[in-house]
């Protein structure tokens, strides 16, 4: 059976993905706080750079450089 698709307000469709799917994980202000120093910056280059992105692309670089992140974060780990 093929990929479910959707579409949202923004950006190209996507695939239907079950809640079940999704992590669980609740942040409390602060926590959320601190995330946006870390991704925000690069949010505002994104956005206001010399070529910026459309919101959808801002979103996914934000996922990606987390990706990135934290993969160098558990190699870094695996060194130790």
């Amino acid at each position: 059976m093929g990929e479910r698709l959707t579409s949202i307000t923004l950006g190209p469709r996507i695939p239907l993905v079950p809640i079940s799917q999704f992590s669980k994980e609740r942040l409390t202000r602060e926590q959320w706080e601190n995330a946006w120093r870390l991704c925000g910056p690069s949010v505002e280059r994104n956005l206001n750079g010399p070529r910026p992105l459309q919101l959808w692309q801002v979103f996914a670089s934000a996922y990606l450089e987390g990706l990135e992140h934290g993969s160098a974060a558990q190699r870094e780990k695996d060194r130790d």
